[in-house]
């Protein structure tokens, strides 16, 4: 099924919103087409008043795995993945990293955490500090890469 948005891409505009609940309002009421939103959106998406184009990760969401992703839907190399992770101060002893990642693994592995987490449209993960590290410095990269290209320039 061909994305059914796929025009919009070329002329696509940012309209600045305060919050997802008013972007997502506006597109319930056909103020604007479409929007990126947040896992929020879920309830919206399962009552139907919204519906899921495609997903902009990598790999299709556990949570919408009928969902293309965008590369899937027509724009090839596309991805935008909304993660959270947990930073200690500089100088942390490595120890104390160790511990509190060992605890962030149990506590995302629990089975009543990945369903909470999954009601709000977000699949558990947890990485090791390493992992976690690498993907700081390619996000890093991958926008500040994007922000010299755009020439975009902090206020």
């Amino acid at each position: 099924m061909p994305w059914p948005f796929s025009g919009y891409l070329a002329i696509m505009k940012s309209v600045p919103y305060k919050g997802t609940t008013p972007a997502l309002t506006d597109v319930m009421g056909g103020v604007v087409p479409i929007t990126f939103s947040d896992p929020s959106a879920k309830p919206l998406i399962a009552s139907g008043k919204l519906r899921v184009l495609a997903v902009t990760t990598a790999k299709r969401s556990l949570q919408f795995p009928g969902v293309p992703t965008v590369a899937e839907a027509g724009v090839p190399g596309y991805e935008v993945t909304n993660w959270y992770g947990l930073v200690a101060p500089a100088g942390t002893p490595p120890d104390v990293i160790t511990q509190l990642n060992k605890a962030l693994v149990k506590v995302m592995a629990d089975p009543d955490i990945r369903h909470r987490l999954a009601q709000s449209g977000m699949d558990a993960t947890s990485d090791t500090p390493q992992q976690f590290a690498k993907l700081l410095d390619s996000e890093r990269a991958k926008w500040g890469d994007l922000i010299r290209k755009a020439g975009i320039q902090g206020d």
